[in-house]
């Protein structure tokens, strides 16, 4: 059987629960532009009437699967001009889309490395004696297991130059690939881990010294067993780039773009698409006139006004929200700016270089006021050389940004930019930006793509990155339609001794189709929003990850691939065969130190896994889950207990339950829709809403607003204190529900006329967990009482 599929693009991309179809493999993960190759899908859920997503540039047409649902077999034919490039793939189906692998369009001939090939390393080429055989120029495509160790084998004339390169990273691989070039007698001619502009991806460029032999060895770089362990060994003349400069301009706009360094002698200028349909996603693309060079290098793209660094030696004027593409021409070199400011106000600098991927520059900012005294610095921490470049698409060491108020007496700051490990050059590009805006947060989505199933939930998680806000964060999706609910997604406020303004925690929340709801593909954009002391909001846009891969190894993070959208593709699918519910209230208002039970049910077809997960937990606030542990695993319904403590602060904060299932020999992963709970005070007071007047020798009452919790029960007591000498007041005891406390207060003769501020102070009790009483306090409310003259009742404001 053969079906004609078009090729066509599917613009957003987003984050996988387990629902849906997912891809594992591509077989093989590239191919020359110009050939037919059988690619081979696999995964699960690949049968049925499905879609390929994919802007590959070329034609598939499906052929005959010997494993329905577990493979996809297609015929890719490859332009003859197709660009060099790592293209999308992923699968639609009724039951939800899958998540992206990329596909690698080389110029060289492809070779399958034998070793990988026989799965039974029947032809191990893990020693120099046993390399395998290659003819230049060529594209490997190879595996690394553990200790693996992949040696080749090439002919070379003395005075040819070589480039030797892996894509892996940028492939969406686990690896950290090491080459290593050797002559015929054994000599390391050339090594590298990490090359400038493209992350933890080696290259080399490599001069034969004679006539003769070369070997060349590729392994990852902590000897680590990855699930994604896939490399591709590019070898062959070819002109390649490491930096750019400028690293970003605005869409809609035009501009030259230089291609720095690597084995050109002088850059290389070309003209990028910038137009916002080729930027929807934030980058452009940039490849040299070279039809053979590597993977292409991007830039940033966005809708801010973009400027050049002026000449001459500065400071210059660094104008609000304007992007100013600078460069530290030189060792040493400290580029300056200038703002000017007023008194009181809060301003962001922000900067972009190495965490870009196409700069050397490791950023120091310091900032001076207009006498040259010193207010602040950031990215001062000295990395070891090799540290100073990406390590990966969005896994960095970070730019620098400065957040600030201008302190009295300021009306103009100078901002100076330098490289942190005082070197520079053409690579050491930048992007500079002030602007005036209190202090904020980034978040960074680690959900690429979502399947919604009819009758179930799917989750989207974000990490928040505070830079100077504290306050609670609410996300909010944006392009979801009417019949699709949000539930969660609440990051409680920081509190209490904090020692950095950077601190990154996460948010989760759930979306369940409301019943009837229509299957639709839908790109979705999260937003979190958090509201300052002022009233006034911060709401920033989540950063997309395009793909996500495991790396396995303390404290590695996922690759991911934030060029492919800025948006996350999802889809309301059919329902999944298992699903589940929570069977107590989703919203939960909860009293500091009460608790609360939750009761949930699994539903449907497979069988469960373990026991039931209940993560999301704040790691503030002594908030505890008990009673998990008693549930049986594989047990299809339970309860747990939420339990706060007086010392829970008031916030709220999502719990998300989840259950491991196998369904049709697959293990998948199904979520409740998220739990909220508003742990609040059982009472509060308010003072009055003026100053409480007491003539010498006469009586006033003190009276003020009362509100307590309908579960909240205990009678409440309150107190004044810190009572001027002379004054007393009666306790107010509150034993029902009114809406009010009245205090009554007496001056004597001997108390000096004058305005005081006391405290009123409210306590009560609350029964534990083993029914003893403790106390249950909050905090005091500040009022004011006015002592007058007697027989003389002053106005009070």
């Amino acid at each position: 059987m053969q079906r004609r599929i078009l090729t066509w693009w599917f613009v957003a991309v987003a984050a996988a629960t387990a629902a849906g179809p997912s891809l594992t493999q591509l077989e093989p993960w590239g191919a020359r532009r110009g050939t037919a190759v059988t690619l081979t899908l696999n995964g699960y859920g690949l049968g049925g009437d499905l879609k390929i997503v994919t802007n590959l540039p070329g034609e598939l047409t499906e052929l005959t699967s010997e494993r329905p649902g577990r493979e996809l077999p297609l015929l890719l034919e490859l332009a003859k001009d197709a660009p060099v490039g790592s293209y999308p793939v992923r699968i639609a189906t009724k039951a939800g889309i899958s998540n992206v692998l990329l596909f690698t369009v080389g110029p060289f001939p492809e070779v399958e490395e034998a070793e990988s090939a026989s799965m039974r390393r029947m032809y191990s080429n893990d020693s120099p004696d046993t390399a395998e055989e290659i003819s230049l120029p060529a594209t490997v495509n190879g595996t690394l297991r553990g200790s693996d160790r992949d040696w080749y084998r090439f002919a070379g004339e003395a005075g040819e130059k070589v480039v030797v390169e892996v894509e892996a990273r940028r492939a969406g691989s686990a690896v950290d690939a090491v080459i290593e070039v050797r002559d015929s007698s054994g000599n390391t001619i050339a090594r590298n881990n990490d090359a400038l502009g493209i992350g933890v991806d080696p290259r080399a460029e490599v001069d034969i010294p004679a006539d003769g032999v070369l070997l060349v060895q590729v392994r990852d770089a902590r000897f680590s067993t990855q699930k994604m362990n896939f490399y591709r060994l590019r070898a062959g003349r070819y002109s390649y780039a490491e930096a750019i400069f400028p690293l970003g301009w605005k869409r809609g706009e035009s501009t030259g773009v230089q291609l720095i360094g690597g084995n050109s002698k002088t850059p290389v200028k070309v003209w990028p698409d910038l137009s916002a349909e080729a930027t929807a996603s934030g980058f452009a693309d940039l490849r040299l006139p070279d039809a053979n060079g590597p993977l292409p290098l991007r830039m940033v793209v966005g809708d801010d006004d973009e400027v050049f660094e002026p000449e001459g030696e500065g400071p210059h004027r660094l104008d609000p929200g304007v992007i100013v593409n600078g460069r530290i021409d030189a060792g040493r070199e400290i580029d300056r700016y200038r703002i000017k400011v007023e008194p009181d106000q809060q301003w962001m600098i922000e900067t972009q270089a190495a965490g870009l991927g196409t700069s050397a520059l490791y950023g120091l900012l310091t900032l001076y006021d207009d006498k040259g005294r010193k207010l602040a610095s950031a990215g001062d921490q000295v990395p070891e050389e090799p540290l100073s470049f990406i390590r990966s698409s969005g896994q960095t060491f970070g730019d620098p940004h400065l957040g600030f108020a201008v302190p009295e007496g300021v009306a103009e700051v100078t901002v100076t930019l330098e490289d942190l490990l005082g070197r520079g050059g053409p690579s050491y590009g930048y992007r500079i930006v002030a602007r005036q805006q209190p202090p904020d947060f980034t978040l960074t989505l680690g959900t690429p793509q979502v399947t919604i199933p009819k009758d179930g939930s799917a989750i989207v998680s974000a990490s928040v990155d505070r830079r100077g806000y504290m306050g609670a964060i609410q996300l909010e999706v944006e392009g979801l339609p009417d019949d699709v609910e949000l539930q969660g997604g609440h990051i409680p406020a920081e509190v209490g001794g904090m020692t950095t303004s950077r601190i990154s925690r996460q948010g989760v929340l759930t979306l369940t189709p409301k019943p009837g709801a229509e299957t639709k593909e839908l790109a979705l954009t999260v937003w979190g929003e958090g509201v300052l002391e002022d009233g006034h909001t911060v709401r920033v846009k989540a950063r997309a990850p395009g793909l996500q891969t495991g790396v396995m190894g303390r404290g590695q993070k996922v690759v991911t691939a934030p060029w492919l959208t800025a948006r996350v593709p999802a889809k309301v699918a059919e329902p999944d065969e298992a699903v589940l519910r929570v069977l107590t209230p989703q919203k939960v208002r909860l009293i500091q130190g009460m608790e609360t039970e939750v009761r949930w049910r699994f539903e449907g077809g497979g069988a469960p896994i373990g026991r039931i997960n209940v993560g999301n937990t704040p790691p503030v606030g002594n908030i505890r889950v008990i009673g998990t542990a008693q549930v049986k695993p594989g047990a299809r319904q339970g309860r747990f207990t939420v339990i706060t403590t007086m010392g829970t602060l008031p916030m709220t904060f999502d719990l998300l339950l989840s259950s491991r299932a196998r369904i049709d020999g697959r293990e998948q992963v199904v979520y409740a829709p998220a739990i909220t709970f508003d742990v609040v005070q059982g009472y509060r007071i308010e003072a009055p809403e003026r100053v409480t007047a007491i003539p010498r020798g006469g009586s006033a009452a003190i009276v003020g607003s009362f509100h307590r919790e309908p579960d909240f029960s205990s009678p409440v007591t309150v107190k004044a204190d810190n009572l001027p000498l002379g004054v007393s007041c009666s306790a107010a005891e509150i034993d029902s529900a009114p809406e009010s406390y009245r205090l009554e207060c007496t001056a004597d003769l001997s108390t000096a006329p004058g305005e005081y501020e006391i405290e009123l102070a409210p306590a009560s009790v609350l029964a534990g967990r083993d029914t003893e009483l403790v106390p249950y306090k909050i905090e005091p409310v500040m009022t004011g009482i006015m002592v007058t003259e007697a027989g003389k009742m002053a106005q009070a404001e």
